[in-house]
C-alpha cells in the first residue's frame, strides 16, 4: 500500500429501516432512510455496529455513521452512534457507539450528575447498556476505571408484578 492513501470517511445519518444479514455474503446489509429520495444503502461487517444500528431501528432514531465508499460494493460503515434523550438521572443512557476501528463500544452515562463517556469490548456489559437504552432503565451498580474510563460493572433490573 505504498503510497496510497486511505479515503476519509462521510458521514451520514438517518434512521435504520432495514438490516439484512446474509451468511454466504459474510456482511448485514443496513438501509438508512433520511427522506423519500434519501437513503444510504451500506453494509456492516462489524457486529457493534449492527447492534447500534438494531437499536436505532428499534427505538425509530437516527443513528449517525461514517463510511468509506471504495467502490467494491455498497459503502462500507466503519461507525455507528445513536443518542437517546431520557431524564438526567444517575444510571442513563444518553448515546451508545461503536467504531471498528478501535473495536471499542462506547456510552455516555449519567454518573453522579455529570456525563462521562465510557468504553467496554465486553458483549455482556453492551448488552447491559443497550438494555438499559432500549428499554428507558437505569443502569445500576455502575463503575468504570477512573483512569481509563473502561466500564467494570454495570446491572439492570425490573420489578416484577408480584413484588
Amino acid at each position: 500500500m505504498t503510497g496510497q492513501t486511505q479515503a476519509q470517511p462521510l458521514m451520514y445519518a438517518g434512521v435504520p429501516r432495514d438490516i439484512d444479514f446474509v451468511k454466504l455474503l459474510g456482511w448485514s446489509q443496513v438501509v438508512l432512510h433520511r427522506g423519500p429520495t434519501d437513503e444510504l444503502i451500506s453494509r456492516a461487517t462489524s457486529d457493534g455496529i449492527v447492534r447500534i444500528a438494531l437499536l436505532a431501528l428499534t427505538l425509530r432514531r437516527a443513528a449517525s455513521v461514517e463510511y468509506i465508499d471504495d467502490g467494491a460494493g455498497p459503502p462500507k460503515l466503519v461507525s455507528a452512534a445513536v443518542a437517546l434523550d431520557p431524564k438526567p438521572e444517575h444510571g442513563q443512557v444518553l448515546m451508545l457507539s461503536f467504531d471498528e476501528r478501535d473495536n471499542y463500544y462506547r456510552a455516555t452515562i449519567i454518573y453522579e450528575d455529570n456525563k462521562v463517556v465510557v468504553w467496554t469490548t465486553s458483549r455482556h456489559l453492551q448488552g447491559v447498556v443497550e438494555t438499559a437504552a432500549r428499554d428507558g432503565i437505569l443502569v445500576q451498580n455502575f463503575d468504570f476505571d477512573t483512569e481509563t474510563k473502561e466500564m467494570t460493572r454495570g446491572k439492570v433490573n425490573v420489578l416484577l408484578p408480584d413484588e
